[in-house]
């Protein structure tokens, strides 16, 4: 059962879900000399990342695109995949993208690395045949702050049966200068392209 609570102007529901919500107030509702009620969901400082160590570099974004074809499995064509950002010791930066979700859990290599962190992902459902990825990156990382200048890597990751697929690491550095990257084919990964700008 829900219950309505009228406080300064602002209508609550409460019961499984709590919602707050405050009415629009016309200028001539308003007694004379009164201001209207201010935002109450308007961000403030603490709604903006403290970024420790600010990168001067002019680059901005990432466009990161990769053909899959099938793996071989018996779920093929549909399949699983996730397309990641990782340091280039291995340690996690951020999804990009992941595409599935009962079968994920075969994506072994995404698993270990991200722990199934999906902030700010692309996400979809087991696609039904393979197709063309393109996904663009601000650079950012979970903190929503500009990665340092260094070595990086895009993982690409593929599973079409229920068990660990196949994945690629291509690795980048993140500079001054704009760079494309343009690796050959593997065997189920084609028209890789990194394009930093």
């Amino acid at each position: 059962m829900s219950t309505r609570l009228a406080r300064a102007g602002v209508l609550c529901v409460s019961g499984l879900l709590a919602a707050c919500f405050q009415p629009s107030i016309g200028a001539d509702e308003l007694a004379p000399g009164v201001e209207p009620p201010s935002d109450l969901f308007a961000p403030d400082a603490s709604d903006v990342p403290t970024c420790p160590n600010p990168d001067p570099s002019p680059l901005s974004m990432m466009r990161v695109r990769v053909r899959t074809t099938a793996v071989g499995g018996r779920f093929a064509p549909r399949n699983v995949g996730a397309i990641w950002i990782e340091r280039a010791d291995g340690r996690f930066v951020k999804t990009l993208a992941r595409w599935g979700k009962t079968r994920a859990k075969w994506l072994t290599r995404f698993v270990a690395a991200s722990n199934t962190n999906l902030v700010d992902a692309i996400t979809g459902p087991t696609l039904l045949s393979h197709t063309i990825h393109e996904v663009t990156w601000n650079l950012g990382d979970l903190s929503r702050c500009e990665i340092e200048a260094g070595d990086y890597q895009v993982v690409f990751e593929l599973t079409d049966r229920s068990g660990t697929g196949e994945s690629i690491a291509i690795g980048f550095a993140k500079d001054q200068l704009p760079t494309t990257t343009t690796p050959g084919d593997t065997p189920y990964f084609h028209d890789l392209e990194l394009v930093l700008e």
